[in-house]
């Protein structure tokens, strides 16, 4: 199984460490370009606009053509945009070469998305897409403190001599996956994804949990550099340890999940957790204090984001992958949009450690109303009466 599935959780690996080491670094770049704090956040929503615009029709192209050659592309764009970006002048071209790498970003997730979901074994489902989470948790913690570390010695222009650099390794990756067809059947069957209501359910969660991402988007550096005082190196050795961390809960929690199988549950209590310490983390005022804060809130962040994986698993049929989960996407990716330019409103007239507040304040309304609702929707998810019964997953139609 390992074998079968490292191959995935590389590839995932490089482009998680682009998209958080991009998102982590370059609001900090913009900064120091002079770009106030609404522009800013203005810009790195535009990574995100990218896969807004793009990942529906992108992820129906993933279960008509081959994922492997448009995994391919994607790096070839995101290295095209990233070798661009230092060159850009003004907004414009700033904002060209953000959407650029978006893109490519987005081409390469979504088919390798679409790739993985489609041999995942349903009897473990939790413990391979464990693996495949640990491999982006350990890739967003190894591109910040790469970065981090080599800001230091060469400026910042080597945030896009790494982003190319990125994209070209899950590139070599991507030649290690199995070759597969598209498959040509009727649009409107994705349609039918949508008709029950657990799949509303889970898109509503999409959109609870990417909310904080959005706020930590515009505001996550800018926070531990204006308020902490921390330097670039102690910013992305931070953001490691905390990717071994979630990686380490990460491969617990699909053990967890596996065995307990109640995933309304944990994904409330995860919430709970998840918003309540990213809302403290706006009070941090130290950068011991703040990484404490930081390990209880990705605590919560490592368990709700791989059962929402599982959960998706489970609910959109296999051969309908890469459409289904660019649709969750597509909600995900707004959640990201909007609160990334709140963020920046926000910060810009209360400061950034208030845009964790209410981040965190609005996470944790959402765990409360998932505890609230939780027999409800275990008996949605479940499909059985009375308490929360062991989850049963739907099965995949085959290939």
């Amino acid at each position: 199984m390992l074998k079968r599935t490292l191959p995935y959780a590389l590839a995932q690996f490089f482009t998680v460490a682009l998209q958080w080491m991009t998102l982590l670094y370059l609001p900090l770049y913009l900064s120091d370009l002079g770009l106030s704090d609404s522009r800013l956040g203005s810009l790195i929503s535009i990574f995100s606009l990218a896969t807004l615009v793009s990942v529906l029709p992108l992820g129906i192209l993933a279960d008509r053509l081959p994922p492997r050659p448009m995994m391919l592309v994607g790096a070839l764009v995101s290295a095209l945009a990233n070798l661009y970006l230092p060159r850009a002048a003004g907004f414009p071209g700033l904002a060209l070469g953000v959407f650029v790498d978006g893109l490519g970003f987005t081409l390469s997730s979504i088919a390798l998305y679409s790739l993985f979901f489609k041999q995942v074994a349903t009897d473990r489902r939790g413990l391979e897409i464990s693996i495949f989470a640990i491999g982006g948790n350990l890739g967003a913690g190894a591109g910040a403190w790469s970065c981090g570390q080599l800001i230091g010695l060469a400026g910042y222009g080597v945030i896009f001599a790494l982003g190319a650099a990125f994209a070209l390794a899950w590139a070599g990756f991507a030649l290690l996956l199995p070759r597969t067809r598209g498959i040509a059947f009727p649009i409107l069957e994705y349609g039918q994804d949508l008709k029950r209501g657990r799949a509303w359910v889970l898109i509503a969660i999409f959109f609870v949990t990417a909310s904080h991402a959005g706020f930590e988007q515009a505001g996550y550096g800018l926070l531990q550099r204006q308020v902490l005082h921390l330097s670039d190196s102690a910013i992305g050795g931070m953001f490691m340890a905390l990717g071994i961390w979630m990686a380490i809960v990460t491969a617990w929690s699909g053990r967890l999940c596996d065995r307990e199988q109640r995933p309304v549950l944990m994904c409330a209590i995860a919430l709970l957790v998840s918003g309540a310490f990213m809302a403290a983390s706006g009070s941090a005022r130290s950068g011991a204090e703040f990484l404490f804060y930081r390990v209880l809130h990705t605590t919560g962040d490592a368990v709700f984001s791989l059962l929402i994986l599982v959960l998706a698993a489970s609910i959109f049929p296999r051969r309908r992958a890469g459409g289904a989960f660019a649709f969750a996407i597509t909600v995900n990716t707004t959640s990201y949009f909007i609160f990334a330019n709140l963020a920046g409103v926000v910060g810009q007239k209360y400061g950034f450690d208030s845009s964790f507040h209410l981040a965190g304040a609005f996470e944790f309304a959402g765990g409360l109303l998932l505890l609230l609702f939780r027999r409800r929707l275990a008996r949605l998810f479940a499909g059985e009466t009375g308490a929360e019964p062991a989850f049963r997953a739907t099965p995949y139609t085959e290939i």
